[in-house]
């Protein structure tokens, strides 16, 4: 099948070339559009379902409320698309680039999505964003999840591929002799990906923020220990001690005790104060986690 739209608006607008054409033994046969330039077209209230494309190009093209139930798209060109309230339920792609592309609204199976990534890390990652907002637009909680991990997991591919700066398209901008300043920027921001991901799974596992509380309390602890009883035998006497003033100042319960304590110097002030940072910051990543959690119900 051979398809034409109107080259001076590049419109194709409530129409439909789903045909339902039996061979003689009753069986439907295919709809097949191949080698087809749909470039900057605009698609509206457009149906094709059960369509098989080939080698087609619908980069930066426009799909608006657009029905592809069922239909197989291979080695096709999706390059800055938009995707707007549009229906791909049970569509197959093979081989097809979605780079640049976005999503609102639109029902597409992620399985599939995920055969056909950018190859550079860096474009797969905005990919991610893009398709982790439409499944919040859909209130797809697992899609949204999957789609967050995809995400983070291409950042941390395209910040290994920044720091080694091997590849052509790495070395001239974080390479050390040609930019020192994204050189050291892909540093701190490796850090900081390695805290996200073992100190709160990037806002979405609560039991790791619980592992680092409790790693931090209990690294606190020993400071504080190690600070008030320098012997070994004076850490270990001042070791349960320190741990219930640690989680007495992390849970905001002062103990009896401590209550006329005279100053003490500064580390064990500083020991103490990160304490308290640290209840504050825990406190905030919770309720984060939670409202997230609540505003996709």
């Amino acid at each position: 099948m051979r398809l034409t739209g109107d080259s001076t608006k590049l419109v194709l607008n409530k129409c439909s070339i789903s045909e339902d054409v039996r061979g003689p033994d009753g069986k439907r046969l295919p709809v097949i559009v191949a080698n087809e330039d749909f470039l900057h077209y605009t698609f509206e209230d457009f149906g094709a379902r059960q369509v098989q494309f080939n080698n087609c190009n619908f980069s930066y093209s426009v799909f608006n409320r657009a029905y592809f139930y069922g239909a197989a798209f291979d080695n096709c060109k999706f390059i800055g698309a938009r995707f707007i309230d549009c229906n791909f339920r049970s569509a197959r792609f093979i081989r097809c680039d979605f780079s640049y592309s976005s999503f609102r609204g639109t029902t597409i199976p992620s399985k599939e999505l995920m055969c056909n990534v950018p190859e550079r890390p860096n474009v797969r990652r905005e990919l991610m964003q893009a398709l982790r907002a439409n499944a919040i637009s859909l209130a797809n909680d697992e899609d949204a999840k999957f789609f967050i991990r995809q995400e983070m997991k291409a950042a941390e591919l395209h910040n290994q591929k920044a720091r080694e700066a091997a590849e052509d398209y790495y070395a001239p901008k974080y390479g050390w002799s040609s930019n020192r300043w994204n050189w050291i920027r892909v540093r701190i921001e490796y850090i900081w990906l390695w805290i996200q991901r073992f100190g709160w799974g990037y806002g979405e596992c609560p039991w790791r923020l619980l592992r680092s509380i409790a790693l931090l309390v209990f690294a606190l602890g020993t400071l504080l220990a190690l600070k008030t009883g320098p012997t070994a035998a004076g850490f270990i006497e001042s070791l349960p001690r320190s741990f219930k003033r640690v989680l007495s100042v992390f849970l905001a319960i002062p103990l009896p005790s401590q209550q006329n304590v005279t100053d003490e110097g500064f580390v064990v002030w500083l020991l103490l104060s990160l304490t308290a940072v640290t209840r504050y910051v825990a406190l905030g990543l919770f309720v984060t986690m939670l409202f997230r959690r609540l505003s996709k119900r």
